[in-house]
């Protein structure tokens, strides 16, 4: 081989290291490259997720504050509704007193048979005064059953009753109301025990029964039941106007009144009291109705799954005539009025203000009390009973308040009092007063 040969041989050899030299040079730099950017973009996606989770974090702050401040404005209106149920408690309760004393009068008066009181412009003038106090009437108790259901301040108590025994009763009851109008107050009830709420179905009911006499002009009332597989269902027929086929839905909504009514004075909230009385009860309330025919008011409560415990038997009417009947209530006005109305149904009355001044022979006397459940001095009718009417008479207690309170209710109930609201109506006054003079007269 040739010198030149030689060279040639070695600067190729020189220039493969150098090319070699080169490439790796090259590739070590691009990894670099790569590794940097790599780092790079770690570092952007580490800057992108601490930006967005703390853009998150103040957005679950703000979510917290919004559902804090709804908390807090739920919690307003709850207060809100509260102290709307309370004033309209109180203003209902202060309204009662010179109602239920002007409604008793009227009734007396009405009672009365001097020549004076039975001149034709007197007794229009008496009828006008009844008229006006029961729409007064109508209309409070209205607004405290809306405002009471409103609150949700309603728990139904489930027991066992005969549906005859009740029912019978509302039908005595109801006769005078509907005698007032011309009108045939009819019943076709069968003893049979159900389960309920008694108070909640009586108020329904109560309800169900005024509506029918007062759109009914002429003709009757029929308080009846029909058995079903489920239960007895409960009917309240009447032969008034009826009611449109439109309207059968929406009459149960609140402040709901039908067109050409001319003898509705009320607010609208009767029926929508019911619906929501018989939500509580776990029952449905149906309608049907033929204009110019009249109408079915029902529902259906379950039978009894086991008898009740203590079982009554018819209450038959009787007068009132002859019976010693004990008034306490500290109202003077009140008082009063009670004691003319129930002595112009023939009994024997005698009155007090607190019950403390009454002789222990005259509450032996006694066929029945009617005690104001609000006296003086934070005293109340359960307290005088408990001091001067337990330990000298068995006979039975008529409690009367203008407080609407169920836990009141429940109480009364439990000792076994009956309760009636004010404004009294005179016709469930002497009802309720021919009602306990039957059970004593057993």
């Amino acid at each position: 081989m040739s010198n030149d040969d030689t060279d040639l041989a070695t600067e190729n050899q020189r220039l493969k290291k150098i090319n070699a030299a080169l490439i790796s040079r090259v590739e070590a730099g691009h990894n670099e490259s790569q590794a940097y950017d790599s780092f790079a973009h770690s570092v952007y996606l580490a800057d992108q997720v601490r930006e967005r989770t703390a853009a998150l974090n103040t957005a679950l702050n703000q979510l917290q504050q919004t559902n804090h401040k709804l908390i807090l404005a739920q919690q307003s209106a709850e207060q809100a509704n509260q102290s709307k149920s309370k004033l309209m408690a109180a203003i209902g309760h202060d309204l009662m007193q010179p109602i239920c004393a002007t409604r008793l009068i009227a009734g007396a008066l009405k009672e009365a048979q001097t020549h004076s009181l039975n001149e034709p412009n007197i007794q229009k003038k008496l009828r006008a005064i009844d008229t006006a106090m029961v729409d007064m009437e109508d209309l409070l108790d209205s607004l405290l059953h809306f405002a009471k259901l409103e609150s949700n301040d309603i728990e139904a108590t489930v027991t066992i009753f005969d549906a005859a025994n009740l029912l019978e009763q509302l039908a005595i009851e109801s006769q005078y109301l509907a005698q007032e109008k011309g009108l045939n107050c009819r019943i076709h009830i069968p003893h049979c025990q159900l389960e309920g709420d008694i108070r909640l179905l009586t108020r329904v009911l109560r309800n169900l029964i005024s509506n029918a006499i007062k759109f009914t002009d002429q003709g009757s009332i029929l308080i009846g039941c029909r058995t079903r597989r489920d239960g007895l269902e409960i009917q309240i027929w009447d032969t008034g106007c009826g009611i449109e086929d439109q309207y059968l839905e929406t009459i149960f909504d609140e402040f709901t009144q039908l067109p050409n009514r001319t003898n509705s004075q009320g607010l609208g909230l009767g029926l929508a009291n019911v619906k929501k009385l018989c939500r509580a009860m776990g029952t449905a309330i149906k309608v049907r109705s033929q204009v110019g025919k009249g109408s079915c008011f029902s529902l259906t409560l379950p039978y009894a799954t086991s008898p009740a415990k203590t079982a009554t038997s018819d209450l038959p009417y009787q007068h009132l005539k002859q019976c010693q009947i004990v008034v306490i209530d500290n109202d003077t006005s009140v008082r009063n009025a009670l004691t003319d109305l129930i002595s112009s149904w023939g009994a024997k009355v005698r009155s007090s203000a607190t019950g403390l001044d009454l002789k222990p022979e005259i509450i032996q006397q006694a066929d029945a009390f009617v005690l104001d459940y609000h006296l003086d001095k934070n005293t109340t009718g359960l307290d005088i009973f408990t001091r001067v009417i337990s330990p000298n008479s068995h006979s039975p207690v008529l409690m009367i308040t203008a407080n609407r309170d169920e836990e009141l209710a429940k109480q009364l109930a439990t000792s076994e009092h009956q309760l009636l609201y004010k404004p009294i109506r005179p016709a469930k006054l002497r009802s309720a007063l021919t009602s306990l003079v039957a059970h004593q007269a057993r």
